[in-house]
């Protein structure tokens, strides 16, 4: 199995930079700063990485009726879609606690879930490692 740490593109194990550079993505052309990218010069974009795990997050939370956030990151995560790691995690964890709290029948706010996954999903891909504290704790500082 390859590694998370491998590139998409070509396998190759991927660079963690203490600089940021400017990269363009390989399935959709954004150009944008990053600190992750491959030696032989691929990059994806984190939306590009996320965009599949993030779908099944959606199908999972419109669907669920548990009351344990832990029980629903665990259905999400198993998924094959959902890398072990990932920035798809940083908006993995709000959503399924909001979505644990929505089940219980406490009342939240029309729209809450989406918000939650657009903000969290503003944390970059490598946060944790270059920060210290998880991307998927630390949304709301980057609002």
């Amino acid at each position: 199995m390859e590694s998370v740490n491998n590139c998409g593109v070509c396998a190759r194990p991927l660079v963690y930079a203490t600089e940021s550079v400017t990269k363009t993505c390989d399935l959709c052309g954004k150009e944008e700063k990053t600190n992750i990218y491959c030696p032989s010069g691929h990059y994806v974009c984190d939306s590009c990485h996320s965009k599949a795990a993030i779908e099944v997050l959606k199908n999972v939370l419109a669907r669920s009726k548990n009351t344990d956030p832990d029980e629903i990151l665990e259905q999400v995560m198993a998924h094959p879609s959902v890398p072990m790691h990932g920035p798809e995690h940083h908006a993995i964890v709000p959503a399924a606690i909001i979505t644990a709290v929505r089940n219980t029948g406490y009342p939240v706010p029309e729209g809450a879930i989406d918000k939650a996954i657009e903000r969290a999903s503003k944390v970059p891909g490598g946060w944790c490692g270059l920060y210290g504290d998880c991307g998927a704790g630390s949304e709301s500082a980057l609002q």
